[in-house]
């Protein structure tokens, strides 16, 4: 059968069309999917997450980076080598761009050595982990509070009220002195940073009275 020459340019401007027209749909759509991809807001973030030990109490406190899908923070807990879990829930303060402030107190503390963290969810179901803050309770005023920062890499650490510490120890869990200073310049802290992660044991010394306790980084 002969095909007329309008014929076979009506044909081959079809075949065009549907070779272009579905890749540029095909293109159309794909970046309209990265478009909406690239919208998600990020998980939240935290300026800080820290305890002090208030007599037989703990308060927890942390700031968050900015509170936008965000549905709040899991409190969860550990004692000596059990499992984590979960002790309280706070609700987040609003959707804005500030920097909310949160509390959490836990109370009725046993002799242990204590680990606290957050489980902050987004309004997608995503959860990401907080640094952990670790704690030994004795019952007696003569125990110490350490935490770190991960953005930083610094460990922090409080004695009791009104003491200054004079002298700090970090051991390894082989007993080998991985840092030690008379010397805090810039307050109680140290940092971590050339530590590959796990746990430590940190020596504290003031006023005559020596205090340890686990860290976790």
């Amino acid at each position: 059968m002969m095909v007329s020459s309008s014929h076979r340019m009506f044909f081959t401007g079809l075949l065009c069309w549907m070779v272009f027209g579905l890749s540029f749909s095909a293109f159309s759509i794909d970046h309209a999917v990265k478009w909406v991809e690239d919208e998600r807001p990020e998980v939240i973030q935290l300026v800080y997450f820290k305890g002090k030990l208030l007599r037989d109490q703990v308060l927890l406190t942390w700031m968050s980076a900015v509170d936008l899908e965000h549905n709040g923070f899991s409190v969860e807990m550990k004692l000596n080598n059990q499992s984590w879990e979960k002790i309280g829930w706070i609700e987040a303060t609003s959707e804005s761009f500030d920097s909310p402030e949160y509390k959490f107190v836990f109370e009725d503390l046993m002799t242990g050595q204590y680990y606290f963290r957050l489980v902050q969810e987004d309004m997608f179901g995503v959860e990401t982990f907080s640094n952990v803050v670790s704690l030994h309770f004795t019952g007696q005023p003569d125990s110490i509070v350490a935490y770190t920062d991960k953005e930083s890499a610094l460990l922090f650490f409080e004695g009791p009220p009104s003491e200054r510490v004079e002298h700090v120890m970090l051991f390894d869990f082989s007993g080998n002195v991985v840092f030690e200073t008379d010397h805090l310049e810039s307050g109680n802290m140290v940092s971590i940073a050339h530590l590959a992660s796990g746990q430590y044991v940190l020596e504290c010394d003031y006023n005559g009275v020596r205090a340890r306790t686990h860290v976790m980084f």
